[in-house]
């Protein structure tokens, strides 16, 4: 599935934003639930509203694991850049040191079941370049290049 140009430029602005503010990972999404937590592993239920997301970080020693509940939803990753659409049933996994995000299609509401281990869990926010889509990065990119 094909996610819309524009959405993603919603996205980006949406995340340029709450990075005015300052970083935490408390990041506003619609509802976030522990359901279990011990030092090494973490289970969560987390909905994301309309036009919210997960903005991009990296986990340095856990991975995600990310099944999705309601949806279509979808998990972006940089280096290597991957879009995976996930519907109801699916999950991914994402490893340390991945970046990443996460949203509804179409900025649309999802929510999903997240397995974060085993490992000292951390929350490490990403650069702003991070927040283009991949073709406005090489754009960027590039222009800079050439100065």
């Amino acid at each position: 599935m094909r996610i819309p140009q524009s959405h993603l430029e919603a996205c980006c602005v949406q995340e340029i934003q709450q990075r005015a503010r300052p970083v935490s990972k408390n990041y506003k999404i619609e509802a976030r639930k522990i359901v279990a937590k011990t030092k090494e592993l973490r289970v969560s239920i987390l909905t994301v509203g309309p036009g919210q997301c997960v903005p991009w970080h990296h986990h340095n020693e856990v991975t995600d694991t990310i099944f999705c509940i309601s949806g279509p939803m979808q998990v972006e990753t940089r280096a290597p850049d991957e879009q995976r659409v996930l519907l109801s049933g699916d999950m991914t996994a994402i490893l340390p040191g991945q970046p990443h995000r996460v949203s509804g299609v179409d900025g649309g509401r999802c929510k999903f079941l997240i397995i974060q281990g085993v490992g000292n869990y951390d929350y490490v926010p990403e650069p702003v370049e991070y927040f283009l889509p991949p073709t406005q990065k090489r754009r960027r990119n590039k222009a800079e290049s050439s100065k």
